[in-house]
């Protein structure tokens, strides 16, 4: 028995098929609570076990509009609590069943929870409303329609709800993206939520926001209105200095995206310490980071050729190289890979800076390695200080990385790798050594 003298032990025998489900649409007629308690009890019970029993009820309506009546039942907490779960289940499940809450008036019930529902009763909606916007964008698009935004916004700034940043969150998300009225309305209240990193509630929502804004992000218009605003960019950088991992994975694939649509931000970026703020998250420990700091650090680069400047004097050369060394070789494809972009775009002067970093002779040390990959980007970097070399004669008039790379027994090492087992590899070597050596 519960506080309210109901008794929630009931058994229909077989939790499973039609038959059940028409004993309990009518025991949820009944004008007897514990009936009906008992009846939501079990529904939810064969939901959490088989949602899959509703699919071909022909009486699904019915029996979504009768608990949908409970779920205002406030004369009995423990029945409309019951049947806000029964409609948590449902909304779990297919598209269909998110449609037909919608038809039914779901939303007008949301909506009503917000001025005279108990907060669990509340927060349980939210939870609902947010299966169903991000079941479709049909469904995000009726419930932005129905003034749903500005209610949930109000609430959320009077209650710390993940419930609640799970269901405004998913107001953003889908494809395509929601109207720009919309964004122009609500995105300052997001990043105003991913810049809240306050405590630990407040990091899980920081974290919620900002994984909305990858998947915004990978559209041009919502990236366009990212960079609009240069306090949002500002946000980011916070994030990314914050030494939170769960953050900066995030923003640093936000960051990506934004520099992969424009490169307009760079300097900006730079100017406002992002070189500082991901030097110190390359000297951490954690390899997934280094790694989306390497792709940043690339995609940069690409985007934008003085920056090598930037990267040579700020000491980013040096760090990759370090990792290159150092570090699990989890993560030297990566940071060979910076150097290699870096490499490709350089002037020869910066070519000599990087050589005088001991760019070439860490590069050359890779020339054993086995991963094809890796040895593509090794002859690459190679291949353009070749090319620069031509520049700069020895005193015989030769090359004078030809030179270096005969120092260092760097010569041998790329002739074996004629015999390679990628033929990608055998290529490579022969356009080097067809281009620089056979003109000795």
């Amino acid at each position: 028995m519960n506080n309210d003298g109901i008794d929630s032990n009931v058994n229909y025998g077989e939790l499973t098929g039609t038959e059940y489900l028409n004993n309990l649409l009518r025991d949820l007629n009944s004008t007897d609570p514990q009936t009906v308690y008992s009846a939501l009890v079990s529904l939810r019970v064969i939901l959490e076990k088989d949602l899959s029993v509703t699919d071909k009820y022909e009486n699904i309506d019915d029996l979504i509009q009768m608990v949908l009546r409970y779920c205002e039942y406030q004369e009995n907490l423990n029945i409309q609590i019951e049947a806000v779960h029964v409609i948590s289940n449902l909304s779990a499940g297919e598209t269909s069943l998110s449609h037909k809450l919608i038809k039914l008036n779901f939303i007008t019930l949301a909506l009503k929870s917000f001025d005279s529902f108990p907060f669990e009763i509340t927060d349980e909606i939210l939870l609902i409303l947010g299966n169903i916007i991000s079941e479709s964008t049909l469904a995000r698009d009726e419930i932005i329609a129905a003034g749903f935004p500005e209610v949930l916004v109000n609430y959320i700034q009077q209650y710390t709800s993940k419930n609640g940043i799970w269901a405004f969150c998913n107001l953003f998300r889908g494809h395509p993206a929601p109207a720009i009225e919309f964004c122009d309305k609500y995105f300052p209240f997001l990043m105003k939520r991913i810049a809240s990193m306050q405590n630990q509630q407040e990091l899980e929502i920081s974290e919620d926001c900002l994984w909305v804004l990858v998947e915004l992000t990978e559209e041009d218009a919502m990236t366009n209105y990212l960079m609009q605003n240069d306090s949002h960019l500002l946000v980011l950088l916070d994030v990314i200095g914050s030494g939170n991992r769960d953050l900066i994975t995030p923003a640093l694939k936000v960051l990506v995206s934004i520099l992969i649509h424009t490169n307009d931000v760079c300097n900006s970026l730079m100017n406002q310490g992002l070189a500082g703020k991901l030097l110190e998250l390359l000297s951490g420990k954690n390899i997934q980071i280094k790694k989306e700091v390497c792709i940043v650090l690339s995609t940069l680069i690409a985007q934008n050729n003085p920056l090598l400047e930037i990267y040579i004097n700020s000491g980013i050369i040096s760090k990759m190289l370090y990792i290159i060394r150092v570090d699990s070789k989890d993560i030297t494809n990566d940071a060979c890979w910076v150097i290699c972009q870096s490499c490709k775009i350089a002037t020869s002067e910066q070519i000599q800076q990087m050589y005088r970093l001991e760019v070439l002779d860490s590069i050359c040390e890779l020339l054993r390695e086995r991963d094809s990959m890796l040895l593509l980007t090794v002859l690459d970097i190679i291949y353009e200080f070749l090319y620069h070399g031509q520049k700069f004669p020895n005193d015989e008039g030769e090359n004078f990385f030809i030179t270096v790379l005969d120092n260092v027994g760097a010569i041998d090492k790329i002739e074996d790798l004629q015999d390679s087992p990628s033929e990608l590899v055998q290529r490579k070597v022969e356009n080097i050594l067809t281009k620089f050596f056979e003109l000795e």
